[in-house]
């Protein structure tokens, strides 16, 4: 009665069993019984009654003792589901075996889930550059965007204004995503610092005062026609950081 009371649960009579099985849906029994407890005959009644009390409910009666405390004949029963030891190691063996299957495909997800986690880690080595560079496209993007919507603002409705906004967006996002992937995916190899910091020099993205860096006229970007200066401007630049000379080609 303690231990029913401990558990939550409600401690019946053994001279109610009968009566605890027109009710149960589940029976574990395991009792050290030399004789069935729960006999053909006893079964045959609490059907009956539960076919008048439960619509025909099913019940599940699970036989852990030894030797049984429930007679094999009940599993004849309509309704009435009984398992002993032996088929519960029956079951546990076909779980073992569905589970030994599902090892590969277990291993695959697994080799596949380590590279995507060593990949991310690796892609942090980047991550700084990566968000810098989208920091400065982004105030580029603002500034153009607010010098362009001075102009146009007496002739554009609320609406428009939010299109051009959208659309300025998406073209930095799209310009931005291959280099961001190329980047992530560089940084999972011996190289990888390389590429970032090739892409802090070509953005200046160690720069301090961005605004400096827009307004600075030797830095701007240049025209098709302007190669040769820009050349020209590229040696000067490098040289005073210290770094390679760079120049670029004219397709």
């Amino acid at each position: 009665i303690d231990l029913a009371q401990s558990l939550g649960a409600t401690h019946r009579s053994f001279l109610e069993l009968a009566d605890a099985l027109v009710d149960a849906d589940v029976v574990i029994s395991s009792t050290k019984s030399p004789r069935a407890l729960i006999t053909l005959d006893m079964m045959q009644q609490v059907m009956r009654r539960r076919a008048k009390q439960h619509n025909h409910r099913s019940i599940m009666l699970i036989d852990i003792a030894l030797p049984r405390d429930i007679d094999p004949a009940v599993a004849q029963l309509p309704d009435v589901y009984l398992y002993n030891i032996d088929d519960l190691q029956t079951q546990v063996q076909q779980g073992i075996v569905l589970r030994l299957q599902e090892v590969p495909h277990v291993q695959t997800i697994i080799e596949e889930e380590s590279l995507a986690f060593e990949r991310w880690l690796a892609s942090l080595s980047v991550s700084g550059t990566i968000v810098d560079l989208r920091h400065q496209a982004e105030i580029l993007r603002q500034q153009e965007l607010a010098r362009t919507m001075r102009q146009l603002a007496p002739t554009l409705s609320e609406r428009d204004m939010a299109m051009v906004q959208e659309l300025t967006t998406r073209l930095m996002n799209k310009f931005l995503h291959t280099p961001t992937v190329q980047l992530k995916e560089a940084a999972a190899s011996d190289n990888g610092h390389v590429y970032a910091e090739a892409l802090r020099y070509l953005f200046r993205l160690e720069a301090k005062d961005y605004d400096e860096f827009t307004t600075d006229k030797t830095h701007t970007f240049h025209t098709a026609s302007d190669h040769r200066d820009t050349s020209q401007q590229a040696r000067h630049d490098t040289n005073a950081v210290g770094r390679p000379t760079i120049a670029p080609t004219v397709a």
